[in-house]
């Protein structure tokens, strides 16, 4: 049994990983997160609509696990932004406010998630996980997962802290990547309501190139009145150290060493005051230190093999980047497919136009195709099935009177063959508008 469980263990993990804990390295996004986008994409894609039916069409199609987990994650799109909520999501605080329950809350796509899902979703892998096929990533310039404020964390602190950072420094970025610039901007994680800070020189960039670096949040505040007030949190120990500091000294003190009121209403803010007698001139950074921490960020993500691996911000950015391109160069060789089956197309129905003309008295299409072989209309690049297959789809009336413009298909088979051919220049001009 000993031997069984140690065999089967290591596998559980992988599929933890794989499934639940840890973002894909395409477009730093875990399972749930993006399976949620892709179910308010299915369901509320114009219109709010009940988080319970965003929820149920995500685990019964694509996420087969637990529904409380799911809605939790699905709050935490909606107040990253991704997503459009109505209703209570809940609100950051000293004790942090739950969101209503998910029969309660509405949500839809807004036009960012829904240009990304209109633009080349269809032309990423797709393929059957677990439940229903779904896209192994959101093709996009630059992995969404990385986009806002705050830090992705896996389900143990220890197995993933990835930073987050702004849309257009991500792009900068890319530009730069890909351009080979011997100067490259270092940008920095953005933690909502926070200063963040190297604890060394040089960590925002050893992040960016290794993966792996230390920083310091330290909240928002400033002293009013003898007062400190907090306008930020510390995304992955919140106020803890504030509240267990002052028990611990209470306990010691027989009386607190100050007084925490949450006078948070749209905004954050938490308001600390010394007790009457205790505070010093080093009140105010006291609770800076209890309110700030260090962030060993650990950028670990999933690859092609299922396991967990470290990757650099830049390598992310980078495999987000030309799975983007790839997807943009498959969506313009079927616009470039549609655009010569067209063609095709026009050209058949010029010919069908002259066997009418010529021969008004047929009146099925055997009797076209018969002719067409027998006549001088022969082009080695149509055949009958093409004869038939565009009469038998079209009126009589509709091939005799459409309006058929080959030259202007021409020319933009031309140009989306130009495209493919640039698609390298085509993609770096398109993130660079």
């Amino acid at each position: 049994m000993k031997e069984v469980v140690s065999n089967l263990y290591p596998e559980y993990l992988r599929y933890i990983d794989s499934f639940r804990a840890i973002p894909w390295v395409t477009d730093a996004l875990k399972p749930v997160e993006r399976r949620l986008l892709l179910a308010v994409h299915d369901v509320a894609k114009s219109k709010f609509t009940k988080c319970a039916k965003i929820v149920g069409h995500s685990i019964s199609n694509y996420h087969p696990h637990g529904d409380l987990s799911t809605y939790e994650t699905l709050v935490t799109l909606v107040n990253r932004g991704f997503v459009v909520g109505q209703g209570n999501f809940g609100a950051i605080g000293l004790d942090d406010m739950s969101s209503a329950a998910m029969r309660y809350t509405e949500c839809k796509a807004n036009t960012f998630l829904n240009n990304l899902f209109t633009e080349f979703l269809e032309f990423a892998p797709w393929q059957e996980l677990e439940l229903d096929n779904e896209p192994l990533y959101l093709p996009s310039p630059v992995p969404i997962g990385l986009v806002g404020e705050g830090i992705t964390s896996g389900i143990a602190n220890n197995t993933c802290k990835i930073p987050r950072y702004n849309y257009v420094d991500l792009l900068t970025r890319t530009r730069e990547l890909i351009s080979n610039s011997t100067t490259k901007t270092t940008i920095q994680p953005i933690i909502a309501g926070c200063n963040v800070y190297e604890d060394s020189p040089g960590e925002f960039e050893k992040i960016l190139t290794t993966g792996e670096g230390i920083i310091q949040c330290v909240p928002h505040h400033k002293t009013i009145s003898n007062s400190v007030f907090i306008y930020g949190r510390n995304p992955l120990t919140g106020y803890s150290k504030l509240k267990s500091f002052n028990s611990d000294y209470e306990e010691k003190n027989g009386s607190p060493l100050y007084t925490v009121v949450d006078l948070s209403d749209s905004k954050l803010c938490i308001q600390v005051t010394p007790i009457k007698g205790k505070a010093d001139a080093n009140f105010e950074l006291q609770i800076a230190k209890l309110i700030s921490t260090k962030i060993h960020i650990l950028c670990n993500f999933v690859d092609n093999d299922y396991a967990a691996k470290l990757f650099s911000i830049d390598q992310v950015i980078i495999k987000g980047y030309n799975a983007w391109k790839n997807c943009y160069l498959l969506a313009l060789n079927s616009q470039l497919n549609k655009l010569s089956q067209k063609l095709l197309e026009y050209n058949v129905i010029l010919i069908i136009r002259q066997i009418i003309e010529n021969y008004p008295k047929l009146k099925t299409v055997d009797d076209y195709c018969k002719q067409y072989l027998s006549s001088n209309f022969i082009n080695p690049n149509i055949s009958t099935d093409n004869i038939r297959e565009v009469a038998s789809k079209h009126r009589i009336k509709t091939l005799i009177e459409a309006d058929i413009d080959i030259p202007q298909i021409q020319q933009e088979i031309a140009q989306t063959q130009q495209n493919i051919s640039n698609i390298n220049q085509l993609a770096f001009d398109r993130i660079s508008q």
